[in-house]
């Protein structure tokens, strides 16, 4: 099966390196500018947009992500709620969202490596624990069908558990930008065999998203409350892709590769398998390594 993938990379930038020719601007629209100029003087295409929700289907896209939280030197590592970073400002950091094109599975870690080695060049960059790393998969503009739609939330559902003992605690308790599946409010007082009931008798996408992604009164549009979760299945409805939310923010290829390839083999998985050989495994760490291994060690 040939997937597509789509990356969102969160970071703070706190100011140039010496090897930058220019110096770090006062308006935070002219830095966003400038991560691009050198983005495109290094051959990746990129461009400079302050709306996140543009797309952009050729080009690297640089914008501002302002639910990043401005965490101080000496609190990078706290989970503390300081001063959301806002529009303009003379505090020399940012909170920078850097989003991929649409990329073949084959062909990803060769253009994420590129970006990563440019922006570490010529700016320092910092990750805490509001950044985050989004993994999008689809297949292309083929789209998934609704069977294997069904069969991608059984297998994520189940192995929640599994999956969350992967990430470090502020990527799996107590975080409004990635809620639970299985115990969302629709779900939390079912069984393993009630939740795969009411998947599979689902009649269309939309159902499916609404059991998985379930919050009251959401229109599950793609943009609204409802993608806040661990996985976001709302994406189907903007982008084709679910999307995979959980990855602690950082810009190192060791931790972002083997957790994009982790990703790209639990969707073969799930596309691939039957119903019954999804629900018929051990919901373990163990069971899953043993199906399609982890992205590192915890065993």
């Amino acid at each position: 099966m040939s997937l597509s993938l789509g990356l969102e990379l969160e970071a703070v930038c706190t100011g140039t390196t010496t090897a930058c020719l220019k110096d770090w601007p006062t308006w935070m629209e002219s830095r966003i500018d400038l991560i691009a100029e050198y983005l495109q003087l290094s051959g990746v295409g990129s461009t400079y947009d302050i709306n996140p929700a543009t797309q952009h289907d050729e080009d690297w896209l640089v914008t501002i992500d302002d639910s990043l939280k401005d965490l101080s030197d000496s609190s990078e590592q706290e989970n503390t709620a300081n001063q959301v970073l806002g529009p303009r400002t003379d505090d020399s950091r940012l909170g920078v969202e850097l989003v991929s094109p649409i990329l073949r599975h084959d062909e990803w870690q060769s253009s994420v490596e590129k970006v990563l080695e440019t922006l570490h060049t010529f700016f320092t960059f910092k990750c805490n624990r509001s950044t985050g790393i989004h993994v999008h998969v689809g297949r292309g503009a083929q789209g998934f069908d609704l069977e294997t739609i069904k069969r991608l939330a059984i297998t994520v559902i189940r192995f929640e558990d599994a999956i969350d003992s992967l990430h470090p605690p502020h990527r799996v308790n107590g975080n409004l930008f990635l809620r639970p599946l299985r115990s969302n409010g629709l779900l939390q007082n079912s069984s393993f065999a009630d939740i795969y009931r009411q998947i599979l008798e689902a009649a269309d996408e939309d159902a499916v998203i609404k059991i998985v992604n379930f919050r009251e009164g959401d229109p599950y549009n793609g943009r609204s409350e409802a993608r806040y979760a661990k996985v976001n299945f709302t994406a189907i409805k903007l982008h084709g892709t679910v999307e995979f939310r959980q990855c602690q923010g950082t810009l190192d290829t060791k931790i972002i590769t083997p957790w994009v390839e982790f990703v790209i083999r639990l969707v073969k998985f799930a596309t691939t398998s039957s119903d019954q050989d999804v629900q018929s495994l051990d919901r373990s760490v163990q069971a899953l390594s043993d199906e399609i291994g982890l992205p590192w060690e915890v065993l």
